[in-house]
């Protein structure tokens, strides 16, 4: 009998941890200025090997478990469709961000972040490289930029702009 109300007490003590663990913290609502509806502009840098182009589309961002924000795009390139899903999170272990990003074109890219006010800073290594977006979140629309960098120095990549489409 004393083995079963032990079993009993250590499963009731994991159920409380991970209840616990997936309770919505200030740092999860932080996530909910990105949920909604978005047209979205990007426009990006020339390089040596490709010209620079206009994308528009649309975006939807909902919260998955009340605590994770998942975004999904669909836009029209000049060379056809392109859609996109972005996971965000908070990561209450190491305290900060995550987006995990995959996408039509084979990409798939996992950054770490920060917020400071309205501005979310993510940063992803591989390759050598480094990339950044910054984005600026605002109630009725956000702008953000994508840099590179292979030494030090930050070379813009992309700019973004999305407004909110009130429903």
């Amino acid at each position: 009998m004393r083995a079963t109300w032990a079993l009993v007490a250590a499963i009731g003590a994991v159920l409380a941890t991970i209840s616990e663990a997936q309770t919505r913290r200030p740092e999860h609502e932080r996530l909910s200025a990105m949920v909604g509806s978005w047209q979205t502009e990007l426009e990006v840098a020339a390089t040596p090997s490709l010209p620079a182009a206009k994308v528009t589309g649309t975006e939807e961002c909902a919260w998955f478990a009340d605590l994770h924000v998942i975004c999904r795009n669909d836009a029209k390139t000049q060379t056809g469709p392109y859609s996109a899903i972005r996971i965000v999170s908070y990561q209450s272990a190491s305290k900060q961000y995550s987006v995990y990003t995959v996408d039509s074109t084979g990409l798939s890219l996992l950054a770490y972040g920060e917020v400071s006010g309205d501005t979310w800073t993510f940063t992803a290594e591989g390759q050598g490289a480094k990339s950044r977006l910054i984005l600026t979140m605002g109630p009725t629309s956000y702008t953000g930029v994508s840099e590179f960098s292979r030494d030090g120095s930050w070379t813009p990549v992309s700019t973004i702009k999305g407004t909110r489409v009130t429903q």
